[in-house]
């Protein structure tokens, strides 16, 4: 497992790149919104296979799919290093695994202004209970 790199650069359009939150406000500059994730690599054509006609339709509004190992924490320009290397301490003995996913679920956000689209954790669900204590002990 390794670390995604994050640019909030509107001109950096990679694939696996999450898109920029944009906060208007002077009291947010120089804070970031973050979370610590793992990026799922997953064909979705074949996944396309695999779900009934209407949920299929859902799939196209899907650009990239992630774990999330923590809930979005804001950080300041002088925080991101030190956070970056405790989430690396936390995650660098973790062996590679397998994660399976069971059915859709819809959550909603806080405020329940958004839902989110998420797979149910399946196979692999231990090892991503091992790996968040770490990686929130990270955001302490």
């Amino acid at each position: 497992m390794s670390l995604v790199a994050y640019s909030d650069s509107e001109e950096d359009t990679a694939p696996g790149k999450l898109p920029p939150v944009a906060l208007e406000s002077d009291g947010y500059r120089n804070e970031w919104l973050s979370y610590v994730y793992i990026p799922v690599s997953l064909d979705l054509e074949d996944l396309w296979r695999r779900v009934e006609t209407p949920k299929a339709a859902l799939l196209e509004l899907i650009d990239h799919l992630h774990i999330s190992l923590t809930r979005p924490l804001v950080l300041r320009k002088h925080e991101q290093g030190p956070f970056y290397a405790q989430v690396r301490q936390a995650t660098a003995c973790v062996h590679p695994f397998s994660v399976g996913f069971a059915r859709f679920v819809c959550l909603p956000s806080d405020t329940s202004e958004r839902v989110f689209m998420a797979l149910e954790v399946s196979a692999g669900w231990h090892e991503l209970t091992e790996l968040s204590p770490p990686t929130c002990q990270a955001i302490l």
